[in-house]
C-alpha cells in the first residue's frame, strides 16, 4: 500500500502465520482493514474502500494518486524536496 516490502524471516517462531497474514495483507479484507485501521491506500485495481471510511478518505474518482514506481531512486530525491515542502510550508 505505500510501496513497503514484507516477508517472512528465516527462524520466525510462527512462520505458517507469517505466510498467512503476508497473503492477506493485500486481500480485499486486509486492504479494508489497513485502509480503515490505518488510514492508508491502495492502488488495488479497481478497489473500493469501505463506506466508513469514505469521509476521511481521498475521493479516488477525482483526486489524482500517482503509485511510486522506483522508491530507490525517489529517496535520492527526498532530501530537495523536502526542503522545498519546508520552505513552503513551515
Amino acid at each position: 500500500m505505500l510501496g513497503n516490502q514484507a516477508a517472512v524471516i528465516t527462524g520466525a517462531p510462527h512462520p505458517n502465520a507469517a505466510k498467512l497474514f503476508a497473503e492477506y495483507i493485500p486481500s480485499k479484507e486486509g486492504a479494508d482493514i489497513m485502509v480503515v485501521g490505518k488510514m492508508m491506500y491502495t492502488f488495488m485495481k479497481d478497489y473500493k474502500p469501505p463506506r466508513r471510511s469514505r469521509p476521511l478518505s481521498l475521493r479516488r474518482e477525482q483526486d489524482q494518486l500517482i503509485g511510486l514506481k522506483d522508491w530507490v531512486a525517489a529517496q535520492s530525491k527526498f532530501k530537495a524536496l523536502r526542503e522545498e515542502w519546508q520552505a513552503k510550508f513551515q
